[in-house]
């Protein structure tokens, strides 16, 4: 159980990982199951895994770098199986001004790669755009006077 816990632990080391990856990285690594969860749960006890820190990094990462909307980011960590309140809390966090700024930009950038169509068409398009990147719809729909 030692090296499993070892080499779990080194990877958590590495970057920020929820108990689910773990555990399939675990699965992964041919660890006996009767070890995986003694193992996840001392990976928590010594701080390696916080789904907390997970949340927020996870979060900040996507918004920032990827440009994900909450609906999609809130998606994906629940797939991960993150807890609701920590989902919440982390998503609270996320600056308003920063947020329109980053639809504004989504919308404009493709907004330049539409050659042509009516307003209602453009629109359309901007729209289905924004919502695929997880944003929501109030708020698109403010942004593009729908």
């Amino acid at each position: 159980m030692e090296e499993f816990f070892i080499k779990a632990s080194y990877y958590c080391s590495l970057s920020e990982h929820c108990v689910k990856k773990v555990k399939e990285k675990l699965v992964q690594w041919e660890t006996p199951k009767e070890f995986v969860q003694p193992i996840i749960d001392k990976l928590i006890e010594e701080d390696y895994i916080n789904e907390e820190r997970f949340a927020r990094a996870f979060v900040k990462d996507k918004f920032r770098f990827s440009h994900w909307g909450r609906v999609k980011i809130q998606t994906h960590l629940k797939a991960l199986n993150i807890s609701s309140d920590i989902i919440k809390k982390e998503l609270d966090e996320i600056n308003e001004q920063e947020y329109a700024e980053i639809l504004d930009e989504i919308v404009e950038k493709k907004r330049k790669t539409i050659k042509k169509g009516t307003d209602y068409e453009i629109r359309a398009k901007l729209l289905r755009h924004a919502l695929s990147r997880g944003f929501e719809y109030d708020i698109i729909a403010t942004k593009l006077n729908i």
